[in-house]
């Protein structure tokens, strides 16, 4: 089990306008009975966001291990409240990196990839990754890779002169 911090982490980056911008975050999922729904993270709703993240985490450990004790923190709810929230100062490479260990975490139960869970985590990454350092400046499509071809033969040729080296 992850522990509450890193959910808590995870809501105040959905939270910030650092990762968010200037719309809230939002995201879409198609629910058990195949209806698509769809939601926006607001602070009225941050605890119970959080509490369907960690559910599906638990949810998760409790597929893969089902024989065992189950690690971690499971005999405790998500808590949020207003004192948890942050400056709101979230470096998006970290909120990548937590919605990725989130991900692997809760990730091992059959209903994970049509989750409300797996749908926010994605929604959050897609925010996150457009705030990256540089992302803003990086070209649009692929960069000009230049017209320079290189041959076998040529790689050969230079390796055995030993002017070029693998």
């Amino acid at each position: 089990m992850i522990d509450r911090n890193h959910v808590r982490f995870l809501i105040e980056a959905g939270l910030s306008s650092r990762i968010r911008g200037v719309s809230p975050l939002r995201w879409t999922w198609t629910d058990a009975d195949g209806t698509e729904r769809d939601a926006t993270l607001t602070g009225d709703n941050a605890a119970a966001v959080g509490q369907m993240l960690w559910d599906e985490n638990h949810a998760s450990v409790c597929d893969r291990y089902p024989e065992d004790d189950l690690p971690g923190p499971t005999d405790q709810d998500f808590a949020y409240g207003k004192h948890h929230r942050s400056s709101g100062i979230v470096d998006p490479a970290q909120v990548l990196k937590a919605c990725h260990c989130l991900l692997y975490q809760s990730c091992e139960h059959e209903g994970w990839d049509k989750s409300q869970a797996c749908a926010f985590i994605e929604s959050l990454c897609d925010s996150a990754s457009r705030r990256v350092a540089g992302y803003e400046d990086a070209q649009w499509g692929a960069p000009d890779m230049g017209s320079t071809v290189i041959s076998i033969m040529d790689m050969v040729q230079k390796q055995r002169k030993g002017g070029f080296q693998c």
